[in-house]
């Protein structure tokens, strides 16, 4: 077991892990030592255990390299990260950076070419690579540049989306990621366009008879690493994922698609995806007050603002006479409706455009583009979905069935948790 404690340079703090009489064998040296960025002993105290778990991860990777042999791209990729991570923290200069990259370039390149008979003078253009290796070695190449790469990117998406997802998640959506990035290598995000994400779903999701739903789940993750980062944050322009779903064969059977509450994912990559463009702002705003109030698209449509009063929204016309109820304003949405009442231009308490004949109809159609585009293509996803969602959140929470069926308007009580909720999708 390699011993790990804390060490003082000067006025500087650093960790230092002592390798085992193995691991230095292996390796060809007997400590690491690693700069905690502070001349405080209470901090670097706090920030010693991290740090000796990052060496010891360290060591671990190098001791796996090791164990690959030098033709494979595993082994050409777990050195180069290595590599990369020790120029990152200076412990080489570029110059020493670039002379050890070349190396185990050729060094990869050379054993390859020798396993496959090219036994002198082994050029690079000569060995047979696959698209997927010759992607990877690209992407190893420019993340050595500092450029953003696939696997780089997918870390940062990750990260800025776990406080606001729950862990399982966050899991699925690396899981789907990793796979395409793996399968795509780690290039560059610029480099990757629709094509190459057609490819991946002719080559690899519609293999070995996974269902069209599972096929979509999987799209829907990628895309959100553009919809929900990339784009957002200025590092590509358009999403390769957007149309894909549609080229899927949909079912012979003329089923029609079973209309079910969005999950806490999906409702989460929608707020999220919305909020990154000024454009969906009035669907943003919709989707939470029909997420919170359970009502029906043209119900909401309809509401002016001289029917919100006294924390409810009063519903004064519907399609049967259990629909004329008032429905109390969440707290959650709450201050939001109240903005909107004063904001209001035009009397109404939605800000959408009013210009079409038929505004239900065409207001539908714009959420359902921009839920294409936001990778959310499952032909359920749509306004109404959000009564389910409404519905099943209030079942899960204790509120009895005919209380329920008053706040959805519904004529017949049995029918509001018989037909509107699905216990699994909604917290």
């Amino acid at each position: 077991m390699p011993t790990s404690y804390l060490k003082q340079r000067g006025r500087s703090y650093y960790a230092r892990v002592t390798l085992t009489p193995e691991q230095a064998k292996a390796l060809g040296k007997t400590e690491i030592v690693r700069a905690l960025g502070t001349r405080d002993r209470a901090e670097a105290k706090k920030r010693l255990p991290a740090k000796i778990v990052e060496i010891q991860d360290e060591v671990q990777a190098e001791l796996d390299a090791d164990r690959l042999l030098p033709h494979s791209i595993d082994w050409l990729e777990a050195k180069m990260n290595l590599l990369i991570d020790s120029y990152r923290r200076k412990e080489i200069d570029a110059e020493e950076f670039s002379e050890q990259e070349e190396i185990l370039l050729d060094t990869h390149f050379v054993a390859k070419g020798r396993q496959q008979g090219i036994n002198t003078n082994v050029e690079r253009d000569d060995v047979r690579m696959t698209d997927e290796e010759n992607r990877r070695v690209s992407g190893l190449i420019a993340k050595g540049q500092g450029k953003l790469v696939l696997s780089i990117a997918v870390e940062e998406y990750l990260d800025t989306i776990r406080p606001e997802l729950a862990e399982k998640t966050v899991t699925n959506k690396r899981v789907t990621l990793d796979a395409f990035s793996k399968w795509a290598g780690d290039v560059t995000v610029d480099r990757i366009k629709k094509p190459m994400v057609a490819q991946y779903l002719r080559d690899v999701l519609k293999q070995n008879g996974r269902s069209r739903a599972t096929v979509v789940k999987d799209l829907s993750h990628i895309g959100s690493l553009w919809s929900h980062y990339l784009i957002p944050n200025g590092q590509a322009d358009t999403n390769p994922v957007t149309g894909l779903a549609a080229s899927l064969p949909k079912t012979k059977r003329g089923q029609k698609a079973v209309r079910e509450a969005w999950t806490d994912e999906q409702i989460i990559d929608l707020l999220i995806g919305l909020s990154s463009d000024a454009r969906y702002r009035e669907l943003q705003i919709a989707a939470l007050l029909f997420l919170y109030t359970g009502m029906r698209r043209q119900e909401l449509i309809d509401v002016t603002t001289d029917r919100v009063r006294d924390g409810g929204i009063e519903i004064s016309e519907g399609k049967s006479g259990a629909a004329l109820r008032t429905v109390p304003v969440h707290p959650t949405v709450g201050p939001l409706v109240d903005l909107l009442v004063e904001e209001s231009e035009d009397g109404f308490l939605l800000p959408i455009k009013r210009t079409a004949k038929n505004v239900g109809d065409a207001f539908g159609k714009r959420f359902g583009e921009a839920r294409e585009k936001l990778g959310l293509s499952a032909r359920y996803l749509d306004l109404h979905a959000f009564r389910h969602s409404f519905t099943t959140a209030a079942r899960n929470s204790g509120i009895p069935e005919h209380l329920a069926a008053i706040l959805d308007g519904h004529e017949h009580p049995q029918m509001t948790y018989g037909t509107y909720t699905q216990s699994d999708r909604v917290n």
